[in-house]
């Protein structure tokens, strides 16, 4: 079974249906390496203050979480407001991960 990439853009309190991306990422965590890229609105879901943020976290089991840190300079969040785990890198990550990688993208 190959290696996933799952980027995730969506609020996961804002839109409902980005749950189902936390869970698919979840299910292919159990047997293969997922790395997790949250970029845009989906950043809000990883603040340690978000009222989901321990349900997300654990819906992604052992998946490797990686906030944008552009989209979190952008939306004024600072690494220190993520939930304990959640690293954060730059868009080259995603580059990285597809193309030294080979990762299968899964964009949600």
């Amino acid at each position: 079974m190959g290696r996933y990439l799952v980027i995730e853009s969506r609020d996961p309190i804002a839109d409902p249906g980005a749950s189902a991306a936390y869970e698919l990422a979840g299910s292919l965590a159990s047997n293969t390496e997922v790395t997790v890229f949250l970029t845009h609105n989906a950043v809000f879901g990883a603040r340690a203050s978000a009222p989901s943020s321990g349900e997300l976290i654990s819906t992604l089991g052992s998946a490797t979480v990686v906030a944008d840190d552009f989209a979190l300079s952008q939306r004024g969040l600072a690494p220190g407001d993520l939930v304990p785990g959640v690293q954060v890198a730059d868009i080259d990550l995603v580059v990285d991960l597809v193309v030294d990688d080979g990762r299968t993208v899964i964009w949600s």
